[in-house]
């Protein structure tokens, strides 16, 4: 289960060039007052990969807040970041925005990117990647600010005063602050660690020295040593004012930073909002089901009520009481309805009533009097702040980067589709911003996300815009829900087995994008001859299954390979190899060609027809060793490259370049024999004709 958890594991953080002094990082993170007018432009790579960000870089609704709203409800504040190609690093400042003037200041600036990590396989704070949406918070009166900052691997609290002033840093312990409160009466913070994550390491350390016993203890795509167990649990303390001093956090203050644990509320609440007067609102998980669907509830002056309208049966990403005995939630419809996202309100004992809806995403609502201000994007719109009324009016607060009006995109219209078995799914075809009616373009299936800002699909490696304006059709996926979401799964086994009984969620999300592509077929602007496929993570097994039941797909690349015995076997450590065979696949050793010729690349390696470009973490490449192997073999083109210092996501701004690049290389050498005249790209060319020729002389080959 992921857990957003500040630091970056055990591995750190290697830049590749020093960080950015405090005034060029002013410089980067204090966006211009407006775009400067003029026409616009072609878009770049360093327009995606440096845009100012705030909470966490994924294209779904709903999450928690990254920002926190002053006492009075008059300011703002959050946390900005920006990257530099160039200096390969990233700015991070705290920013306070003034919400009647729109006046925006910057209170401090500095440190390091803080990542989410995660609990897998047993095993504790693995890196993924990817920016942990680290929230300031302010002080009961206002006068404050608090807020975690990494310097030297180790994530801190610090505070800053909210009218200007230098920042102090307030903890000095060796264990990354994971959350934090203000204590009730203001004049602490009590905040939580994990110190057996660097005890248990300790303890490794000396164990090495007799040999490490190879067991459940390891994850081979980590490291090449045990890691600590999931079961370390987290320990409160309190800082105290004055001397500073630190103490264990009373019950009572480890309870601001455990809402989970307040008796008031049903087992399994999600989400949960208390009224002025006491009366209590929630979201809970219904009984009997690992994931979804979900169930609204609420108490109203003792007396217990249920949601019973279709509106309330699952995915509420945000709830508040509003008005005297009214509710506020938000519902993602997900692929239900095109991925809509609507507003409702619910007065206990009526039906709910629906006040707007939007197909662009909505992250981390928080009320503001009678209105929401939520981070909103949309197709062609990076994320930006804004205030928005329970009537749907909307009003820009912050936009972190107006220049980027001056970019030129092309249209995108939203397409839908349903899979075999009925399921929904949609997706956003994106064309070239100078496209004509009548004009066909080679398409590229970007995966497996297509809500909000269509940066570079999940993982952020496929850039839509750039694609469309180097002339290709870009149609952005949204996968379906898995084939087990909603059904009677009591635990994440039961759950996993019944997505991979009969191969049930890779046959669901397969025909769904098989049938989106169908749908962009439709429109006349793409080319049947020439379509590439694209992914990373559940994007990968999309891939893997598309080369083996369809010759539609020309080109593939991937972010992360493959699925083959191997990596259920041994690869990924003994206690993956144990979770997928309870989930139905085999054992190491055991042959099942039934089961691995409807899925693996490595056993079916002859059976593959599009050359293939791996773009790999140094932590997951191995994954891919024996499909690269097998293909090699067999005369199919295939290209592995490893990244340094890299997690599931990549995270260093250099290397999000590169791999931009040379994903659009490799498009346009196999779809439209196109070559960048780069002199730096000689070998890379060589190679590719090679290997081209090879696909060529093997295709030729009477068959057997």
């Amino acid at each position: 289960m992921v857990r957003r958890l500040a630091g970056a594991g055990a591995a750190g953080l290697l830049f590749l060039a020093a960080p950015a002094s405090a005034e060029e990082c002013r410089s980067r993170l204090l966006p211009p007052a407006a775009a400067a007018p003029g026409p616009k432009r072609t878009i770049t790579a360093g327009d995606l990969i440096e845009l100012r960000d705030f909470g966490i870089a994924i294209d779904m609704p709903g999450g928690d807040p990254p920002f926190s709203l002053s006492p009075d409800g008059r300011h703002l504040a959050m946390l900005l970041r920006s990257a530099s190609v160039a200096a390969n690093n990233y700015c991070l400042g705290l920013l306070a925005i003034d919400l009647e003037t729109r006046a925006v200041r910057l209170l401090d600036v500095g440190g390091e990117p803080t990542l989410i990590l995660a609990d897998m396989h047993g095993l504790a704070d693995q890196g993924t990647g990817a920016f942990d949406a680290l929230r300031p918070l302010w002080s009961p009166d206002g006068q404050w600010l608090a807020y975690q900052r990494r310097i030297g691997g180790v994530t801190q609290l610090w505070r800053v005063a909210a009218a200007g002033a230098a920042a102090e840093q307030l903890t000095h312990g060796a264990s990354d602050i994971r959350r934090f409160a203000w204590t009730a009466d203001g004049q602490g913070l009590v905040f939580a660690v994990r110190g057996g994550i660097a005890e248990a390491r300790a303890a490794f350390a000396a164990e090495g020295d007799a040999g490490y016993l190879y067991d459940t203890r390891f994850w081979p795509l980590s490291g090449d040593r045990p890691e600590p167990p999931a079961n370390i649990p987290l320990a409160y303390f309190t800082y105290g004012p004055g001397n500073g001093a630190v103490r264990a956090a009373s019950a009572t203050e480890r309870a601001l930073l455990l809402p989970a644990a307040d008796p008031r509320f049903p087992a399994g609440t999600l989400l949960r909002a208390e009224s002025g007067t006491g009366d209590l609102a929630w979201v809970a998980r219904r009984a009997g089901s690992y994931l979804g669907p979900q169930a609204l509830g609420a108490r109203v002056s003792g007396r217990l009520f249920a949601c019973a309208a279709e509106a309330c049966d699952d995915r509420i990403i945000g709830l508040w009481w509003w008005r005297k005995g009214e509710i506020l939630f938000l519902r993602d419809w997900g692929t239900r309805r095109r991925g809509e996202v609507a507003l409702f309100r619910w007065r206990p004992g009526s039906a709910p009533v629906s006040l707007f809806r939007t197909t662009d995403p909505l992250n981390g609502c928080l009320r503001q009097g009678g209105a929401l201000l939520c981070g909103r994007e949309a197709a062609g719109q990076p994320r930006r702040l804004v205030r928005i009324l329970p009537t749907g009016e909307t009003a820009l607060v912050f936009d972190p980067n107006p220049e980027f009006r001056r970019v030129a995109l092309g249209p995108a219209t939203r397409l839908a589709a349903t899979a075999l078995d009925g399921a929904p799914a949609f997706g956003d075809l994106v064309l070239p911003p100078d496209h004509r009616p009548g004009q066909r373009h080679p398409l590229v299936v970007v995966q497996y996300n297509s809500r909000g800002f269509l940066r570079g699909g999940t993982g952020d490696e496929y850039p839509v815009h750039l694609l469309a304006a180097r002339g290709y059709a870009v149609l952005s996926f949204q996968r379906p829900t898995p084939a087990a979401y909603g059904t009677p799964s009591p635990n994440h086994l039961a759950y996993q087995k019944a997505n991979i009984a009969g191969w049930a969620d890779r046959r669901r999300v397969f025909s769904a994008l098989d049938r989106l592509v169908d749908a962009a077929l439709a429109t006349g602007a793409v080319d049947a001859d020439r379509i590439a496929i694209t992914g990373l993570s559940d994007g990968t097994a999309t891939v893997q299954w598309a080369l083996l039941h369809s010759r539609r797909y020309r080109v593939a690349v991937m972010s992360t390979c493959c699925e083959d015995p191997s990596t259920t076997g041994f690869a990924a450590g003994p206690a993956f190899a144990g979770e997928t065979r309870g989930w139905g696949y085999p054992a190491p050793g055991e042959k099942d060609p039934a089961f691995w010729r409807e899925y693996s690349l490595a056993r079916n390696a002859g059976r593959v027809e599009a050359p293939i470009l791996v773009q790999a973490a140094d932590r997951e490449y191995r994954l891919a060793l024996e499909t690269v192997a097998s293909l090699r073999a067999a005369g199919k083109p295939i290209e592995l490259y490893v990244f340094p210092d890299e997690y599931h996501i990549k995270w260093q701004p250099r290397h999000r370049r590169a791999v931009y690049e040379r994903v659009l290389d490799w498009l346009d050498f196999w779809l439209l024999d196109r070559q960048d005249r780069n002199p730096a790209k000689t070998a890379q060319y060589a190679r590719w004709k090679m290997l081209r020729a090879g696909a060529s002389a093997e295709a030729s080959r009477p068959a057997p």
